[in-house]
């Protein structure tokens, strides 16, 4: 080989090299205490559109577009459709995972007209539109619609097939909130149904208007929980209805001949929030608004009585404490983000927030905030350095509280991160 043409195969060589090196996603800038574990590339030619992470870090789903808009599917699960994604959340929802905490994710296909849900490798039936994918104690729920009729769907996988009932048709879309119990708003009507593995009660709002002496908006915020022999179910408007009961909770107790009682929260305009509950139900916190400002209320489901926090022009992801009385939201107020615990504001304004996060003692509370255009880690009142990658998602504290595990997507790549600072 000549000098020329061994010194043209060694620069074809490397463009080559740096043609490929140019498509991997280049590892993320990470400040002291800090650690990446590269979970999945996107392959060349592939965009990210949708990426959604386990709360054990490690599984996730990741729906790609490629270069003839076709939709892939990465993680857990895998295959190549017209449309993939997890569905539209439920009217006035937070968006729920599409990971079941014992294993298995549901996710929706299509080819833009029709649409079907895929969970465990199983399909069911097309359907116009899907919505609102819920796990429930055997399998899932969901809402579909077929033409103008509406239904509740519920599913449950077996031998090579997604076995479905549907309950319908109604002629709106349905609003339900799906656990071990199955709670239903069912259209018209409308009827409240709170449905258990041993009680079945149907209640209209025309009921619940007499019961109060205010008319009653429909609900489009739920959300449901349940331990041994006790249910609860807290419902609320997202519209304003003026004058009207607009926040409310249906509970059920397994005992004495399945004692229901409604327990209604007057004097708000409407519900600006998905509902929480406590990790033992005894409490549960909505965000409602009250004269023009949004408000954090606590409501005690044992001694029947709620509290009212001060107005702000937002107040987003209310949480619980695992161990103590107090909570924890994000405000806004004055262009600028803040964490708040209890009554009291725990950090300066930020550009944006995430949902607060903690520890499984409760003696420690993170956040991921952002300034200047990158995130940081606040936990305990200290800032972590800027993490130079994409929002820190799914935030965690490990067991002993010393570390936070969180989830980002940067470039093509999808990270798992470790932040370690020793609990100080």
């Amino acid at each position: 080989m000549t000098r020329k043409r061994a010194a043209a195969f060694f620069i074809a060589l490397l463009f080559l090299l740096l043609a490929g090196c140019a498509g991997l996603p280049a590892p993320p800038a990470l400040p002291p205490g800090a650690r990446a574990e590269l979970l999945f590339t996107a392959p060349a030619g592939c965009s990210l559109r949708e990426v959604r992470f386990a709360p054990d870090h490690k599984r996730f789903l990741a729906f790609m577009e490629t270069r003839d808009r076709r939709m892939r599917a990465a993680g857990e699960a895998s295959g190549e459709w017209a449309f993939a994604g997890f569905c539209e959340p439920r009217t006035g929802q937070e968006e729920e995972s599409p990971f079941r905490p014992d294993g298995g994710a549901a996710f929706v296909t299509g080819d833009g007209e029709r649409f079907r849900v895929n969970y465990e490798g199983l399909s069911g039936a097309a359907y116009n539109e899907v919505a609102g994918l819920s796990f429930t104690a055997v399998g899932l729920c969901y809402a579909a619609r077929e033409g103008k009729d509406w239904y509740v769907v519920r599913a449950m996988p077996g031998q090579g097939a997604l076995f479905e009932e549907r309950d319908g048709p109604y002629s709106e879309r349905p609003v339900f909130a799906a656990v071990d119990r199955l709670f239903t708003v069912l259209q018209p009507g409308p009827l409240v149904r709170v449905e258990g593995g041993s009680f079945s009660f149907v209640i209209p709002l025309s009921a619940m208007s007499e019961n109060v002496g205010l008319p009653v908006g429909v609900p489009d915020r739920v959300t449901a929980a349940s331990r041994e022999g006790f249910s609860a179910v807290c419902m609320g408007a997202g519209a304003a209805s003026p004058g009207a009961l607009n926040a409310f909770i249906v509970t059920v107790t397994e005992a004495g001949g399945n004692q229901i009682r409604f327990a209604p929260f007057p004097g708000f305009d409407r519900m600006a929030g998905v509902p929480v509950f406590s990790a033992d139900l005894a409490r549960v916190a909505f965000v409602a608004e009250k004269e023009g400002k949004e408000r954090l209320v606590v409501a005690d489901l044992v001694n029947p009585s709620f509290g009212v926090g001060p107005g702000f022009p937002r107040v987003l992801f209310p949480v619980f404490s695992p161990k103590t009385v107090e909570g924890a939201c994000v405000v806004f107020d004055g262009q600028k983000y803040f964490l708040m615990e209890g009554d009291d504001l725990k950090s300066e304004g930020y550009e944006a927030m995430g949902r607060p996060v903690f520890s499984a003692d409760g003696a420690h509370l993170a956040v991921a905030a952002r300034a200047d255009g990158l995130w940081r880690i606040l936990a305990d009142g200290k800032v972590s350095p800027p993490l130079k990658s994409g929002k820190p998602e799914n935030l965690a504290f490990s067991e002993d509280g010393k570390s936070i595990e969180f989830n980002a997507v940067c470039g093509r790549g999808l990270y798992r991160f470790t932040y370690s600072w020793g609990g100080s």
